[in-house]
């Protein structure tokens, strides 16, 4: 008998209430689901970064220098996001958002570095900035009051130089009253009068000064209780250089006119007003001597900056200083192709300014340049400045051919705690093809300045120029005295024969006199130059060859840097090639048969070494010597590091290796190791490559019988699953 109960059927109105609730239950899962992921990705703001060049992520440098950050850093970045971005920076609200991005890359790379974004369209973040500049007013309060009183003295000693030199002036009039009357319009006592004028004018022109460095220093700037100590510095300090430098000439004059002459009255007042003019000179010098000590405390440069325009403030723990980067170099006037860079010029910048107060003392760079044209005073190398002043190196230029001393940096560096990287272009060899000091001379005071920079154990990086003694000396056989010297180092620069490229182009023989030498991969122990350039594209023009010894030895290291395999001849007529050269083409190519019935077929050979660099021990402040020699000339110059290509449809850097090769080389030359790494702007860009014929017909194959073993697999595992 079956006991079993009935199946219990219920109504379909509790069927609907059912499927009604699983319905609300699921809905309100769902719901809640997007609430809490959306709650994770704001406090953890969570990005997978998918791109081929890792656009969203940061470079490797930058990663470096915030790991290497103590604790207490701080990035705040204030300004109108929630406004109409567009209109009040400039810029697609997209491209400012990207700056906003990498300032939260920042903030997630290091709990070390806290970083803040403020709106300063909103009154509660109005707030905290103000109480974030009340802080910094707190933080240089002693320095800048210090500062203060310091100048407010100077001006009082400017105002009473007035009084005493109106005093002097007094002297003068009274030893031209000292002569007789039938003398008093003409001679000496006329030229008294004279005297007593300037010096009068000067009074009044010392009271004025003194009121104008009063005004500045009264000034209130973009911080509440900071004043305006720069202006009323640089005020101060302009008028007692000015006032300085002529009182020795003055106290000459009345010394000189005090002699046999001129009647006794007046020769005493003569030699009291010499008297007063030396002390008043002693006086202005030691006024000037604490003047120029001054260095304008950080807070006052960012206060100032505030004043025009919004900044983005980075702090760093006591001792560290605080600095700035301003909003124009951060959003710059938009232009073709500039917003796709918002981001990575936000990179440089925070580094940057990270370096500036974390990377201790930067290096010094001193130009050896021999040739007549000016490489700091012209546009040659402005892109490049810019981006190295901004990690606050420093520039100099030193011409050997016009002074064979290097220059004093006690300008920039007075406690000579900065390293020092000497740097020497060679010569234009365009110049030795005239008469005069553009030829061998040059050459000479070049490598005459290199032989000295190597005998003082300094850092040295080396730009070859080709050589074409034929032309230049009249004779074959003869050395190239610039590169000479490092033939101590086991370095031998082959510069008479640079290595030219045939290439046939639509049917024509070309030659191209650009290489793109790369770093051995296969290296061991590559360099840590080296592992700044991996997969980083390199040219050079008129490129020569780098024998190096053979074997190092306990004394001298040397390593290739950028080698090239497969490609290139030698060539020794590369002058008629180098006479049509352009600046602006960047692929240097030439008619294989320009000037010349024929071509000579130069020397094959290879792999060619264009980079290395070589250490050895020395008895300086880092214990050893390190040099750079680098085959080619003007490699590092604008028109090579901003030099761009069309790849896959996008225009792109063609050389992002030369200004990432150049800072490298001067930061390892410096000591300076642990700054070197691939910065934003040297990402590789993914380039779609032929492929082999091997791997062809892999790819074939699995497309043919790969998907249908795949199909049959999965459906097989489904049937197992299913039973």
């Amino acid at each position: 008998m079956n006991t079993s109960s009935p199946p219990h059927h219920r109504s379909p109105k509790l069927r609907r209430l059912g499927a009604a609730l699983l319905t609300l239950l699921l809905t309100a899962s769902i719901f809640g689901s997007i609430v809490l992921v959306n709650i994770l990705a704001e406090r953890h703001n969570l990005a997978i970064d998918v791109t081929a060049r890792g656009e969203q992520t940061l470079s490797a440098r930058s990663n470096r220098v915030i790991n290497g950050l103590e604790d207490g850093w701080e990035l705040v970045l204030a300004g109108p996001w929630s406004g109409d971005t567009a209109q009040l920076l400039g810029h697609p609200p997209q491209a400012v958002q990207g700056v906003v991005d990498v300032a939260r890359r920042f903030d997630e790379a290091s709990p070390r570095l806290r970083v803040t974004l403020l709106d300063t369209t909103r009154s509660a973040d109005q707030a905290r900035f103000a109480e974030l500049l009340s802080r910094l007013a707190t933080r240089d309060a002693e320095a800048v009051e210090q500062q203060r009183r310091t100048l407010a003295e100077a001006i009082e000693a400017i105002e009473r130089s007035g009084d005493r030199l109106a005093a002097i002036g007094a002297r003068l009039r009274r030893a031209a009253d000292a002569f007789p009357p039938t003398e008093a319009e003409d001679g000496p006592a006329r030229q008294f009068e004279s005297w007593a004028s300037i010096l009068e004018r000067d009074a009044e022109s010392l009271r004025t000064a003194s009121a104008n460095a009063a005004e500045a220093l009264a000034e209130q700037l973009g911080i509440p209780g900071v004043p305006g100590i720069d202006r009323a510095r640089d005020s101060v300090r302009s008028v007692l250089q000015a006032v300085e430098s002529q009182l020795p000439r003055f106290r000459r004059v009345f010394e000189q006119a005090a002699g046999a002459g001129v009647p006794g009255g007046a020769s005493s007042e003569l030699r009291a007003a010499a008297g007063d003019t030396a002390r008043l000179r002693d006086d202005l010098a030691r006024r000037l001597d604490q003047v120029e000590r001054l260095r304008v405390p950080d807070t006052v440069r960012i206060a100032r900056l505030l004043l025009s325009q919004d900044a983005a403030i980075i702090a760093g723990p006591p001792g560290r200083g605080v600095t700035a980067i301003s909003f124009d170099a951060l959003f710059p006037p938009p232009e073709r192709g500039r917003d796709a860079d918002l981001r990575r010029r936000a990179e440089e910048a925070f580094v940057a300014g990270l370096l500036s107060l974390a990377g201790g003392d930067a290096p010094i760079v001193v130009f050896i340049n021999p040739n007549p044209q000016s490489l700091l005073e012209t546009g040659i190398l402005r892109t490049l400045r810019q981006r190295m002043e901004l990690r606050r190196i420093s520039f100099v230029e030193w011409n050997p051919a016009d002074n064979p001393s290097p220059p004093s940096l006690l300008s920039i560096d007075p406690q000579r705690r900065r390293p020092v990287v000497f740097v020497s272009i060679g010569t234009d060899p365009g110049g030795r093809f005239a008469s005069g000091p553009d030829g061998p001379t040059r050459n000479r005071a070049l490598g005459e300045a290199v032989q000295l920079v190597l005998e003082r154990g300094d850092a040295l990086l080396v730009c070859a120029s080709p050589f074409d003694a034929p032309a230049a000396i009249g004779g074959r056989g003869l050395r190239d005295e610039a590169t000479e010297p490092l033939r101590a180092l086991g370095l031998h620069i082959q510069s008479n024969s640079p290595v030219l490229i045939e290439r046939v182009v639509s049917g024509d023989l070309m030659v191209e006199a650009s290489v793109r030498p790369s770093v051995d991969q296969a290296a061991d122990d590559p360099h840590t130059v080296a592992q700044a350039l991996a997969g980083l594209p390199v040219t050079l023009r008129f490129a020569s060859p780098i024998a190096l010894a053979d074997e190092n030895d306990d004394e001298i290291t040397r390593t290739p840097l950028l080698t090239l395999r497969g490609a290139g001849r030698q060539r020794d007529d590369w002058v008629r090639f180098f006479r049509h050269r352009d600046a602006d083409d960047p692929a240097a190519r030439f008619d294989a048969w320009v000037d010349s019935d024929r071509t000579e077929p130069g020397r094959a050979g290879g792999p060619w070494t264009f980079a290395a660099a070589v250490s050895r021990p020395f008895d300086n402040r880092a214990g050893r010597q390190r040099v750079i020699a680098v085959g080619a000339n003007g490699w590092f110059f604008d028109n090579a590091t901003l030099a761009t290509e069309v790849v896959d449809g996008r225009r792109i850097a063609a050389n992002p290796g030369n200004a990432e090769l150049f800072e490298a080389s001067i930061y390892w030359l410096a000591g300076l190791d642990e700054l070197i790494a691939p910065g934003p702007g040297s990402r590789p860009t993914p380039r779609i490559t032929r492929l082999e014929e091997s791997e062809s017909r892999a790819l074939g194959w699995a497309m043919i019988g790969g998907l249908p073993l795949l199909i049959l697999f999965l459906g097989a595992m489904w049937r197992l699953v299913r039973g």
